[in-house]
C-alpha cells in the first residue's frame, strides 16, 4: 500500500487571552497524529508545522482625531488641519527624536532641511536643543493641494540621549483624511528605528511600520526555525528546512510562544499557504486555523477584507485543505465558502477554553484519514506574500 503523505500547519492567535488554545493543541497534538497512526486503510506520512503571528502595528478603529497629538502639534506652532498628508511624532521624555520623510521625487525632509520644493514641511522639532520638553512632538505636513501621488518614505529615528538610552513613541499619519495610528520603542543602538512606505493618496488606513534594524524578534513564530530568522528563511534565502515529524520538538517550541499581542489571524494564514510544501500529487496540504477573535476585532482588518477573494484564490490553487475553528463572523463566514473548508464557528473571547480540544482534533484527523479529494499538483504558484510581509526582511 502506497504511504499517503500530509503536511499540516497550525495557525496559532497569540493574543493574551489565547492560553487555553496553545495548552490544548500541545497536549492534544499526540491524540490528533495517533488517528492518523492508527488508521486501518492508509500508511501516513506526516509531517507537521505552526504558525504563531503577533502583530504589533494595531489599527486605529477610531472615527475621531488623537486630542494629545493635535494639542501638542499646534501648542509648538505646527499645522494640524487643513493637510493633506501630516506625519506627526510623539514621545514623553528629553530625548530627541526625529522623523524623516523622503518623498516621491527624492526630496528628503528632516531636520537639517526642513522644507522641500514639493510643498512638504517640518515645522516642529522637539528637543534639538534645551530647554527640553517631555511633551515631546514633531510634525511633518504638506498643506491642502500640495502633496504629490507617489510613496513617501518614512523613518521614526532615535538622535540623541538627553534622558535615558531610549524612548516609546506613538506615530499619527493623515493620508486623504485616513487617520492611522503606531507605536514602538527606539533606543540609541546605530540603525535603531522604525521605517514605513506611505502610498499618497490612500484608498484604505493603515500600513505596516516596520523596525529598520532588524525583523521583530516576537513577530512571526515557527517551530523548526529560530523566529528572529523566520521571515527570512521563508521568504529569502530559503535554507532553513520547515515541518517536523518530531512531536516534542512541535510541542516545545510552541511552549516558547509569547502570548501578549494581538494577531491579523488572515495574515498568519498567508504565511502557512506560503510554507515549502513537499510538491507531491500524493501530499495533503492542511492548514488549522485556531482564534477567538473576529477579523474586524483583530488588526488590519480593512486590509483583511480587501484580500479575502485573494485568499481563497491561493488556497485552491495550492490544492489546501482549511479547517477553521474561529469566532462567527462575516469574514470567516466568507472564507469558509471555499469549497475545502471546514468551519467550526466558537465563542469569542474566551481563548478557546470552551473547546475540547482531543475532540475537535480527533474529528480533523478523521476527516482528513477520510478524504478522497485529488491532490493534482499545482499547475502555476499562486502569489506570495499577499499582506506584504516579505518586506519585513
Amino acid at each position: 500500500m502506497p504511504r499517503r503523505q500530509a503536511d499540516i500547519v497550525f495557525v496559532v492567535d497569540t493574543s493574551s487571552s489565547m492560553e487555553p488554545c496553545v495548552e490544548g493543541l500541545i497536549s492534544q497534538i499526540g491524540s490528533f497524529l495517533d488517528v492518523l497512526a492508527n488508521d486501518r486503510n492508509n500508511d501516513w506520512d506526516v509531517r507537521i508545522e505552526f504558525v504563531a503571528h503577533k502583530d504589533s502595528a494595531a489599527e486605529d478603529r477610531e472615527a475621531g482625531i488623537d486630542k494629545d497629538f493635535r494639542s501638542r502639534v499646534l501648542s509648538m506652532g505646527g499645522q494640524y488641519d487643513d493637510v493633506d498628508l501630516r506625519f506627526s511624532l510623539l514621545w514623553n521624555d528629553h530625548n530627541d527624536l526625529d522623523i524623516h520623510v523622503t518623498t516621491p521625487a527624492g526630496e528628503h525632509i528632516n531636520y537639517s532641511d526642513r522644507s522641500s520644493v514639493c510643498g512638504g514641511e517640518l515645522d516642529v522639532d522637539c528637543n534639538a536643543s534645551s530647554p527640553y520638553t517631555s511633551n515631546a512632538v514633531e510634525n511633518i505636513r504638506w498643506e491642502s493641494g500640495h502633496a504629490q501621488p507617489g510613496t513617501y518614505e518614512v523613518l521614526v529615528h532615535f538622535f540623541g540621549i538627553h534622558a535615558s538610552k531610549s524612548s516609546i513613541f506613538k506615530l499619527e499619519v493623515f493620508n486623504n483624511n485616513f487617520v492611522s495610528h503606531y507605536s514602538g520603542t527606539v533606543d540609541d543602538e546605530q540603525n535603531s528605528g522604525w521605517y514605513m512606505d506611505v502610498e499618497y493618496p490612500a484608498s484604505s488606513g493603515n500600513v505596516v511600520l516596520h523596525q529598520a534594524s532588524e525583523t521583530d524578534p516576537n513577530r512571526f513564530q515557527f517551530s523548526t526555525v529560530k523566529h528572529k530568522d523566520a521571515l527570512l528563511s521563508l521568504y529569502k534565502d530559503k535554507s532553513q528546512d520547515f515541518f517536523t515529524q518530531d512531536i516534542e520538538a512541535f510541542r516545545k517550541a510552541l511552549a516558547e510562544v509569547t502570548i501578549d499581542e494581538n494577531e491579523t489571524p488572515l495574515l498568519a494564514l498567508d504565511c502557512a499557504m506560503d510554507l515549502p510544501w513537499r510538491d507531491d500529487a500524493t501530499t495533503n496540504r492542511i492548514v488549522v486555523l485556531f482564534t477567538d477573535e473576529p477579523v474586524a476585532g483583530g488588526n488590519r482588518h480593512d486590509q483583511s477584507v480587501r484580500l479575502i477573494s485573494d485568499i481563497i484564490r491561493k488556497l485552491r490553487m495550492s490544492k489546501i485543505f482549511l479547517y477553521l475553528i474561529a469566532p462567527d463572523c462575516s469574514e470567516f463566514d466568507k472564507l469558509s465558502q471555499y469549497e475545502k473548508c471546514e468551519y467550526e464557528p466558537v465563542a469569542e473571547g474566551d481563548g478557546l477554553g470552551s473547546v475540547d480540544f482531543g475532540k475537535v482534533l480527533r474529528q480533523i484527523a478523521k476527516s482528513i484519514s477520510m478524504s478522497q479529494t485529488g491532490l493534482a499538483t499545482p499547475k502555476q504558484f499562486p502569489q506570495v506574500a499577499l499582506f506584504g510581509q516579505d518586506k519585513l526582511v
